[in-house]
């Protein structure tokens, strides 16, 4: 394919329409799969802590083989990866929907993990290929969009489903969705960087990213004094120096370690893990905060929530125009401030809010998490070489699934299993709006003192 005809307007069409019906399906399964875990649970006569593992088995597939099928999206063309992807994504949709067990269950539920993994992990990739670095901000702002869309349509979509359809059209109904992201992509380049594999590194990068997985996943429904806990903690704390002393030395190494010198890209990919972190946090202590404080029903506390990702939606695309106008590395930490703004508002709230209140400050921390997610996105991207851009989208997501775990582990602790735990959720929430804050601004403060000056 010719340059001028691997950037023309089809060409950026057709693969921003397949980066966002995938990031509209991966959405909605997690929303409606969510949802739906009371109805596993029933289905296989598994314990809600065994059916629990349904979304478990999900995350750790999707944090294990997100950095590779990066790195292998950039040796084979980030295209080709994220077709393959979608299609092993959507495969796993229906053999789960037919799963008459559970542990077929929980396989296709991991194979589901694994080609998200690898769809997500090019998608920013191809997003940043196609399109040039002055509209990349918009380009990943949209996708943000469809995503937020994903998110709201998968609850909604499947309550309405679950008691017609039952819990196996949560699978199905999203096919037709990843057949249209797989046909949508363009060709674009098989190869952009000589062959080469690090079959070490995979291997230790998959064991400490699962048994970091693992151990968060145990500690959000035990917390972190479990022996087990600890102990996978504790290797994969081994395993990480051991891997990224692996990487220095590789002839091919999966994560070049220069990469990792730039102090902006260490800050932009740590800002994903600490906005995620808090998001997730935040998503789970705010039901806590509805229900057990406000003694608000599902249905209350429900239409609440649903501001989040509403004005998500609505901010990501402003987000993705003020990045690509005004320089993401500008717009990223004023989102990260302003969701921490809106975190501090949240916790400042009583039992005996205004519904408005609640609202705008949901709404705050929201529309902050929509203008920094396209912006840190296209930042990351702006700081790699081209033939490094799947690498950069694996990055973004590995980063955000641990911070999801992180959060969620967190925020289980912070509330100290009561529902009703008042103070639990305003620590939950002034920790993380304290993190995304000084995400934000510590490297502001650091150019204003003189500090961050000269070539990083």
């Amino acid at each position: 394919m010719r340059d001028g005809e691997k950037s023309g307007g089809a060409v950026r069409r057709r693969t921003f329409a397949a980066a966002a019906a995938f990031a509209f399906l991966s959405s909605f399964d997690t929303g409606a799969g969510n949802l739906a875990l009371p109805e596993f649970a029933a289905a296989f006569g598994a314990g809600a802590g065994t059916a629990a593992w349904a979304m478990g088995a999900y995350l750790i597939s999707l944090a294990v083989f997100t950095l590779p099928f990066g790195g292998l999206g950039d040796r084979l063309g980030r295209g080709a990866v994220f077709r393959r992807g979608v299609f092993v994504f959507s495969a796993a949709s229906v053999l789960g929907g037919l799963a008459r067990n559970f542990p077929v269950f929980l396989t296709a539920r991991a194979v589901q993990g694994a080609g998200a993994a690898a769809a997500i992990a090019n998608s920013q990739g191809m997003l940043a290929e196609v399109f040039p670095q002055e509209e990349r901000g918009r380009a990943f702002g949209g996708n943000g969009a469809f995503s937020a869309l994903g998110a709201l349509a998968g609850p909604a979509l499947g309550g309405l489903l679950l008691p017609l359809a039952g819990w196996r059209w949560l699978f199905w109904v999203g096919v037709p969705v990843g057949v249209l992201a797989w046909v949508a992509v363009p060709r674009l380049p098989r190869r952009t960087v000589p062959e080469g594999r690090d079959i070490a590194g995979n291997v230790l990068f998959a064991l400490a990213a699962g048994l970091l997985l693992f151990a968060l996943e145990r500690a959000s429904a035990g917390g972190f004094g479990s022996p087990l806990v600890l102990l996978c903690l504790v290797c994969s704390g081994v395993l990480l120096p051991a891997f990224f002393r692996r990487e220095t030395r590789a002839a091919h190494p999966m994560l070049d370690p220069v990469l990792l010198r730039s102090r902006r890209l260490r800050r932009a990919v740590l800002r994903i893990f600490v906005s995620f972190a808090a998001f997730s946090a935040a998503g789970l202590v705010l039901p806590f905060y509805l229900r057990g404080t406000r003694g608000m029903n599902p249905g209350e506390a429900g239409a609440f929530l649903e501001v989040c990702p509403l004005m998500l939606a609505v901010a990501a695309p402003a987000g993705g125009a003020l990045a690509d106008r005004f320089g993401p590395e500008k717009v990223a930490p004023a989102g990260l401030a302003a969701m921490g703004a809106g975190l501090f508002l949240t916790a400042g709230l009583g039992g005996d809010a205004a519904g408005w209140e609640i609202v705008l400050f949901l709404g705050i921390y929201s529309f902050g998490d929509g203008l920094f997610l396209p912006a840190n996105s296209a930042l990351v991207m702006s700081l790699l070489p081209k033939e490094k851009l799947g690498l950069g989208g694996s990055m973004n997501a590995f980063a955000r699934n641990i911070g999801m775990a992180a959060g969620v582990a967190a925020a289980s602790a912070g509330l100290g299993g009561s529902a009703r735990n008042a103070f639990g959720v305003k620590s939950v929430c002034l920790t993380a709006g304290f993190a995304c804050a000084a995400a934000a601004l510590l490297p502001l403060l650091r150019a204003a003192f003189g500090r961050a000056g000269g070539k990083e």
